[in-house]
């Protein structure tokens, strides 16, 4: 709510082929994913007991960085 980062949240990334991973987010809210073809489109979602937020669809470049997710309206649910 404040912009820090959010821990224990669930990322979940779904590739192009359907394939689906999950990992959580650390202790500052931060995550990765390794292995992630360039060129393919993705789906991120991110889940939270505290927050909602909304799936994000990306296409991969050679260096996808910094991808932040924001709760929907800042509300805590």
């Amino acid at each position: 709510a404040n912009g820090g980062g959010l821990r224990n949240a669930i990322v979940s990334l779904t590739d192009s082929y359907g394939n689906t991973r999950t990992t959580r987010t650390g202790s500052f809210g931060y995550y990765s994913f390794d292995e992630i073809e360039a060129g393919q489109t993705i789906v991120i979602n991110v889940r939270s007991k505290r927050f909602q937020f909304g799936p994000r669809v990306l296409t991969v470049n050679e260096d996808l960085a910094d991808v932040d997710f924001s709760p929907i309206e800042n509300r805590e649910y």
